[in-house]
């Protein structure tokens, strides 16, 4: 089970050069995004796509070094997950 203040997760993988939203039924949003994307252009590509709450904690896990998070190497690409 997802932690409480799970609201999205972040598949960072270096051949995405634009980033999109996948969104599974019964599962918190991935969001996927370049290595080397500026967060300007993150922010403008993805503004219909996600609320104020899952882009705020979109930009806590990409980011805000302090914040609790883990990072899964899964294949080609990482997992940016909350801790709780």
């Amino acid at each position: 089970m997802r932690g409480r203040n799970q609201m999205v997760e972040v598949i960072v993988e270096e051949s995405i050069d634009k980033p999109f939203v996948v969104r599974l039924l019964g599962q918190v949003p991935q969001i996927h995004i370049g290595s080397n994307m500026p967060i300007s252009q993150i922010r403008k590509e993805l503004a219909n796509e996600l609320n104020v709450d899952e882009f705020q904690k979109f930009e806590e896990l990409w980011t805000n070094d302090t914040y609790p998070r883990k990072f899964k190497q899964e294949g080609d690409f990482l997992k940016i997950t909350d801790e709780s």
